[in-house]
C-alpha cells in the first residue's frame, strides 16, 4: 500500500461528511447553500490538519448558519443523526459532530441553558469533551451544577462527558488551570462516577484521576488509596488504571496500596549491559539478578530508568514498565531487557552519556551508564 493509499486521521473529516451534513442541514434550514458550503469547507481539506480541519469546518458553518445562535443551534440539533446507541460504548463514530460541539463552545457562551441542552444531545453522538470546558473556564459554578446532575444521566455518554470534559489536563484541547491548580471540585465529580457500572466511563474516571497526579501526586494517591477500600471491582479496576503516573514516579504509598512494598530487603546485582557504546538504531541489552532475602515472599514492580541526554548536555529520566513478578523467600530472579534506541516520534535523541537505572517497588538501585553515538 502507498503512503497516499494509507488512512490518515484528518480524514475523519472528509467531502462524503460534509455532504451529508449540508444534506440534514437543508432539510432543517431550506435557506441554506449547500453547495457553496460543501465546495467551500471539503475545497480546502488537502491543505489542512486534523485540528485545521475541524476548525474550518466550524467556522463555513457559522458563515452559512444564522448569525442568531438560537436558531442555528436549533437546526444543528433538527440535523443530528439518530444517538448512538447506549450498548454502544466506543462513542467515536461520528466525529462530524465534533465541529458542532465547537461551534456551541465558541458562539454560544453567551447562551448557557441553550448550549448545556445542544451539548447534552451532541455528546450522545459524538463526546462534547472539548467544547464544555470553555463553559468550565467561563462559568464555572454553573457548569459544574449542570455536571453534577449529569452524573446521574441514564446515558453512559452524558455521564462519560462529566469525567473526560472536567480532565484538568485533557489532550486536544484547552487546559482546565483551575482544575489543575486545584482538583477538589473534579474529585467531587469523580466520586459520583467511581461504581459506574461502565468500563467506558470508569475508564474515563481513571484518566481523569491520571491527570490529577501529575500535578498533584499525594492527593491523587490518598484518593486511590481510600478507594482501593471498596469491596466494589469497578472501583478496584479504576484505582489500578488510575495509579499508573503514580507508579512510574515510585510512589510508595500507592505501591504499597497495591502490595508492591519498599520494605522487602531486596540486592539488586550482576548488571550487565551488553555494550558500552550504542550506535542510534541499535539495541540496549541489560540484565541483572534480584535477591530476596527475607523469609517471606514478595511481589515485585519492576521497572527500569533510561536517562535520556538533553540538547543542553544535561539528563531527563524516562521510566519505562519492565515486569510484576514474585520473588519467593530468599528467592532469586534474573531479569532481561532489550531497549532500541531509534526514531520515534515522541523523543528527540541527543549523542553522548545515557544512563539506564533499575527502579523496584518506588527504590532505585544500581545504574550503568553508556554511551551513544549518532
Amino acid at each position: 500500500m502507498s503512503e497516499k493509499e494509507k488512512f490518515l486521521v484528518r480524514d475523519v473529516f472528509n467531502e462524503a461528511g460534509i455532504k451529508l451534513m449540508a444534506s440534514a442541514i437543508k432539510k432543517n434550514y431550506p435557506e441554506f447553500k449547500s453547495n457553496k458550503f460543501v465546495k467551500e469547507t471539503a475545497g480546502k481539506f488537502p491543505e489542512l490538519s486534523f485540528i485545521q480541519r475541524s476548525d474550518h469546518i466550524t467556522e463555513m458553518l457559522r458563515k452559512y448558519l444564522p448569525d442568531d445562535f438560537p436558531r442555528s443551534a436549533a437546526i444543528l440539533l433538527d440535523s443530528l443523526g439518530p444517538a448512538i446507541p447506549q450498548n454502544d460504548l466506543k462513542g467515536f463514530g461520528g466525529f462530524i459532530v465534533w465541529p458542532m460541539t465547537i461551534y456551541v463552545s465558541r458562539y454560544g457562551l453567551e447562551y448557557f441553558d441553550i448550549s448545556m441542552n445542544a451539548l447534552y444531545e451532541m455528546t450522545k453522538r459524538f463526546s462534547a469533551e472539548s467544547a464544555i470546558r470553555y463553559f468550565l473556564i467561563r462559568y464555572p459554578e454553573k457548569t459544574l451544577k449542570v455536571l453534577e446532575k449529569w452524573a446521574k444521566d441514564p446515558n453512559p455518554h452524558v455521564r462519560r462527558l462529566v469525567s473526560e470534559g472536567s480532565r484538568p489536563r485533557l489532550p486536544w484541547a484547552v487546559r482546565l488551570q483551575q482544575f489543575v491548580k486545584d482538583p477538589a471540585q473534579v474529585i467531587r465529580l469523580l466520586e459520583k462516577l467511581k461504581e459506574d457500572p461502565e468500563l467506558y466511563v470508569r475508564r474515563s474516571v481513571a484518566n481523569n484521576v491520571n491527570d490529577i497526579a501529575k500535578d498533584h501526586p499525594d492527593i491523587a494517591a490518598a484518593l486511590l488509596i481510600k478507594w482501593n477500600t471498596s469491596k466494589n471491582s469497578g472501583t478496584k479496576w479504576i484505582v489500578k488504571h488510575a495509579s499508573r503516573t503514580l507508579v512510574k514516579a515510585g510512589h510508595t504509598d500507592i505501591l504499597s496500596a497495591l502490595g508492591f512494598e519498599n520494605t522487602v530487603d531486596l540486592t539488586v546485582e550482576k548488571f550487565k549491559l551488553n555494550k558500552g557504546t550504542i550506535h542510534f538504531g541499535e539495541t540496549l541489552s541489560f540484565s541483572f539478578v534480584i535477591k530476596n532475602n527475607t523469609k517471606s515472599p514478595a511481589n515485585l514492580m519492576i521497572d527500569y530508568i533510561i536517562h535520556h541526554r538533553k540538547a543542553n548536555g544535561g539528563t531527563t529520566p524516562k521510566v519505562f514498565k519492565l515486569a510484576k513478578k514474585e520473588i519467593p523467600s530468599q528467592g532469586e530472579i534474573l531479569l532481561q531487557k532489550n531497549h532500541p534506541i531509534r526514531e520515534i516520534s515522541t523523543r528527540k535523541y541527543y549523542p553522548g552519556e545515557h544512563a539506564v537505572e533499575i527502579q523496584i517497588n518506588g527504590r532505585k538501585y544500581l545504574k550503568k551508564k553508556f554511551l551513544l553515538v549518532m
